[in-house]
Formats: C-alpha cells, structure tokens, sequence
C-alpha cells in the first residue's frame, strides 16, 4: 500500500511511512485541488419556483431582504434591516408576524442581517450594528440576548442538532474563521481557514474578507468570498479538502481599495466574490458569485470532490440562503426587493 505525504512533509519518504505506521491511527491530511470541469456523465440544476413574496407596498413590502430561513414547519423567516424586523410568513407566503421594532433595547434592532432557526422554530437574529444575537421562541416572543465574543463581522450562522450555534465570522488577526458557540455566546471551538488582511485597510476588510458556512449531514462547508475556495470539514470540524478555483472568478480583494486625495474608498460594484454555497445532497454543493458590476448572479454545481458539474449564469441578484428538503429560498434583487421559493432537483446529463 502506498501512503501519500502531506504537502510540506520533510526527509524522506520512508520516515515519514515508518512514523506513520508506528503512530497510526493518524487524521488523514487535507487535500487541496482546482475545481475543474466534470469530465463524463454530468449534472444540472432544475429550478421550479413554487412562490414569491415581495411589494411595492403592504404587508409584503420589503426595505431591503438581507437574509432568508426556512424553518423546519415550512415558515419563511425574513430580515429586513431597512424595516428593522424580521417578517415571518406561512409555507403558503401568508403573513405571520413581524419580530422587533427600531432600537437598542430587548428584542429590537438596528441591523438585522443574518438569521438561523433551530428545529423547535426558535429563531436566532444577528444584529450587525449591535455586534449581538437576539433570540425569539417558536411564539415569536423574546427571549434573551448575548454580545458577539469578540469584533467579528458574522457572515452567516446556523443552529446545530445540538443546540451549539456554527457561525462564519470574520476577526482582524483571527486565525480561523468558523466558531462553534454555546447557546449563550461562549465560543466552545473554533476551525476553518483564516482571511489575509494583508495589505487591507481595517475599516475595509470585514466588508471584503471572510466568507460563509454551512452545515448539512454531509458535514460543513466554508465559502471564501475571494479567492473562490471552497472547504470541507466533516461534522466533528475535521477538515477534509480545499477547492480552489481559477483566479479570475473573483476579484482580488486589495484591488477593489482605491486611494484618491488621500481618502481611501471601496469600488464595491467591481468586487465579483462569493456570497455563499449550501449543500444539496449527494454530494453536491451550490456555490454563487456576485457581479454587481454586471448586475448578474453565477451559479456553480459543485462535488465535494471538486468537480465543476454545471455552471450558468442568471441576469440579476439572486441570492440562496437555505434549504429545507427540496425546497431552496432566496433573496432576489431589484427595484422592488423579493424573496422566492424555489423547488430544486439534480438532473443527469449526458455531455
């Protein structure tokens, strides 16, 4: 049997072997590959949107859609950090509640941007200006909040089979970029890769660095926004492997900061990133990239063997932000900002 060496590995290969066989059972080493085209049979993403929700005015009416969830009795839970609120429908898109009100107090908000939902319904609101997550039961009442550990720019979190919190965070100098938390914000671990600041002025890196995670049976998966990367780590944190794609997928983060009459400025509407990828079962991984620039969203089907199965292209801001069974929600961008509903399958394809 031949054993493969960890890159970075010294001397020769036959200590490394005898080390290996007198320490064994050892974790298994990383693997970083390109994501590249499928090669044979391939796959495709079927969309069916089954509803959508959004307004000019009224109860569907919308200031800006920041994050989406699906909750496990089919609720659709929407935050909408210019209405300071979280709107919550039905399965059917009827109205339920709206959670919170402007403010610094219990329950209320400044910025609601990111959402989780535990499997009792209980919903879990981080507030971006507050640095803090707030917690409402399944009756929608309010029921505690906690301060963010430390400066972090959150990313995305869900809740965990067992109650802890996964939270994607950006911190400068951090050396990892996902956290498990306890229920009342102690951070119990921490895992996933660090953000290169370098070269990134302070005020800019939260906005251009770190990326988003999420967790599904198969185990956790971490989207860089720039360089596309996508990491795998197994549901104990264990990384497992590291897709990279080509370069000019993104924009490299440093020359989206512009420097004029000494002020220094973000060309955001050129900054192609990652906006985040969800896990679709067997094996496959949808992974977006945003082009403000050219108002248009990609989509990637990626294996966690680092296979591109599919690629195309939708005109416009559509934005995935969970998944329930086959059902995929998302944020859609306009002049009038919308959430749908989507019905999803993989379909085999003969290249």
């Amino acid at each position: 049997m031949i054993l493969p060496l960890c890159s970075g590995s010294r001397g020769p290969a036959w200590v490394a072997l005898l080390l290996i066989a007198l320490l064994a059972p050892l974790p298994s080493c990383a693997q970083r590959d390109g994501v590249v085209r499928a090669q044979g049979p391939g796959a495709r993403l079927v969309l069916t949107e089954v509803l959508r929700l959004g307004s000019v005015s009224g109860d569907e009416a919308f200031g800006r859609v920041m994050d989406v969830e699906l909750g496990p009795t089919g609720r659709i839970y929407v935050a909408d950090d210019l209405s300071w609120n979280v709107v919550a429908f039905d399965g059917a898109g009827r109205l339920l509640r709206r959670v919170g009100r402007r403010g610094q107090g219990p329950g209320e908000f400044e910025r609601p941007w990111y959402l989780a939902v535990d499997r009792y319904d209980s919903l879990f609101v981080w507030d971006g200006a507050l640095a803090r997550i707030s917690v409402f039961g399944p009756d929608f009442r309010f029921a505690r909040s906690f301060p963010a550990p430390g400066p972090w720019t959150v990313s995305g979190f869900s809740v965990r089979p067992d109650g802890t919190l996964l939270v994607g965070a950006f911190a400068p100098g951090a050396a990892r970029s996902i956290h498990v938390l306890a229920r009342d914000g102690r951070v119990l671990r921490s895992l996933g890769p660090s953000a290169d600041a370098a070269g990134i002025p302070e005020g800019f890196a939260s906005s251009l660095l770190g990326g988003s995670v999420h967790e599904s049976n198969e185990g956790i998966v971490f989207s860089r926004r720039s360089p596309y990367e996508l990491v795998f780590h197994d549901r104990t944190g264990r990384r497992l492997r590291s897709c990279r794609g080509d370069a000019r997928w993104t924009t490299p983060p440093r020359t989206v900061v512009r420097v004029e009459n000494g002020q220094q400025a973000l060309e955001w509407q050129r900054f192609v990133h990652s906006t985040g990828a969800i896990s679709l079962g067997g094996g496959y991984y949808l992974n977006e990239l945003l082009d403000p620039d050219g108002q248009s969203t990609t989509l990637d089907l990626v294996r966690a063997n680092c296979a591109l199965a599919h690629r195309r292209v939708h005109d416009g801001v559509l934005g995935f932000r969970d998944r329930r069974g086959d059902l995929l929600v998302a944020r859609v961008g306009g002049e009038v900002p919308q959430v749908a509903l989507f019905r999803y399958r993989i379909e085999r394809v003969v290249r």
